[in-house]
């Protein structure tokens, strides 16, 4: 493996909610696998990781960074099987080392799930962003425009040059009245390969919820056309949007992007899809 390999494993915001309409994109709530050869990066904890724990079988370690505390992004950690395979190397990094090591505890205190925290084989180790160093990835973060401390993640491949840009639980929509904040945003994004972009709401959904810390898809388009994202992936779909509605986005964000900005191309993250930077 020379650079990075992307799998989607939960592509959905708010709560992990399965009905016949939801197959073909998925139910799963926030979770990116990123693979190099040196490690697993995953990107949110969401109920995708439940599925992703059950497919990784190597050595190397593991490096799950949360985006941020909220529970859709964070709910599937403690059924994450590697926890509980002794001798394996897993680091949790998140905006608040501190607090997320009493998450932890919590998760496993015998009330909330029925597994002690003494059954955790594996000891993970807690970091902030700050304090992680990968042999050829460079990681940066941007503080997102969010009710709670929330961080987009760019991870960036040294060799190959290529980056990816995750982007969610940001709202674009309020972050453009801060243009210096805008600005450093557009530059964060600028030139990535992949950029996973939380699109939760359509423009008319949006009008009833600003404030919630989402963007509407019109402000994402925008967003990745003034960073030029040479491929944009509309993310953390709404838990009752069927699978038709979806695919309807995917018609109109593609015809809008033949008419603005043709290099790049777009779609809806949908679970099980991998790419290769």
């Amino acid at each position: 493996m020379v650079g990075m390999n992307i799998t989607f494993y939960g592509v959905r915001g708010t709560i992990p909610y399965s009905f016949p309409k939801a197959i073909k994109f998925g139910s799963n709530t926030a979770c990116v696998h990123c693979e190099t050869k040196n490690e697993h990066i995953i990107l949110d904890a969401g109920s995708g990781i439940y599925p992703l724990g059950k497919k990784i079988n190597d050595d190397k370690p593991i490096y799950i960074f949360l985006s941020h505390f909220h529970w859709d992004h964070i709910l599937g950690i403690n059924l994450f099987d590697p926890f509980f395979q002794e001798g394996k190397s897993i680091f949790i990094v998140s905006p608040n080392k501190r607090r997320m090591q009493n998450y932890f505890k919590t998760f496993f205190d015998g009330v909330r799930f029925p597994v002690p925290l003494s059954a955790v084989a594996s000891s993970p180790t807690f970091l902030s962003y700050d304090q992680v160093k990968l042999k050829g990835i460079k990681i940066e973060t941007f503080e997102n425009q969010h009710p709670e401390l929330t961080y987009s993640i760019k991870i960036k491949h040294i060799s190959t040059k290529k980056s990816l840009c995750y982007c969610t639980d940001n709202e674009i929509g309020v972050l453009k009245k801060n243009p210096s904040a805008y600005l450093k945003f557009i530059k964060f994004c600028e030139n990535s390969d992949l950029g996973i972009f939380d699109a939760q709401y359509t423009d008319e959904e949006y009008q009833s919820k600003v404030g919630w810390g989402h963007s509407s898809i019109s402000d994402v388009l925008n967003l990745s056309k003034e960073a030029s994202v040479k491929h944009t992936l509309l993310f953390h779909h709404d838990p009752l949007r069927p699978d038709h509605e979806l695919s309807q986005i995917v018609t109109q964000i593609q015809e809008w992007g033949k008419d603005h900005f043709p290099e790049a191309m777009y779609d809806c993250a949908r679970e099980r899809t991998r790419f290769s930077l």
